[in-house]
């Protein structure tokens, strides 16, 4: 068997490892990252394994991810923003994402942060449809 990564297999295999599953962390349609879980034996997860496992890691990168922004200085956090075009804006990501409002906050923030925006800035573009998270 041809290998396409010869070291990673050669480490692997003196390690006892057999399997290993990668789960993506999405939030909303932000990839935050992916969590790799390893096994001793080859073999396949179940469904409700692959299920239990993926939002396991769903949960983890939100986590990360709110951890991440709590350390910027957005005008969220600052209760610079009026609240109601944050608060508008989360309810249109909730109704597009099909996500808890949490997590549209969440992708807001992340979106404000990664864009060099305010929180509001968004929020607005959201609002105004200038941004759509649904298509």
């Amino acid at each position: 068997m041809v290998s396409a990564w010869p070291l990673f297999l050669a480490t692997a295999t003196r390690h006892g490892i057999s399997s290993v599953y990668a789960f993506p962390m999405v939030v909303g349609l932000l990839e935050v990252g992916v969590v790799n879980l390893y096994a001793t034996r080859a073999h396949a997860l179940s469904a409700g394994q692959v299920g239990e496992a993926a939002l396991l890691a769903n949960s983890a990168g939100q986590q990360i991810l709110r951890s991440a922004l709590d350390s910027v200085d957005d005008d969220v956090s600052a209760n610079v923003s009026p609240r109601r075009f944050v608060h508008q804006a989360t309810g249109m990501v909730v109704a597009q994402l099909r996500v808890a409002p949490d997590d549209a906050l969440l992708i807001i923030r992340a979106h404000a942060f990664a864009s060099g925006r305010t929180v509001r800035e968004v929020a607005e573009a959201i609002i105004s449809r200038d941004i759509d998270f649904s298509v």
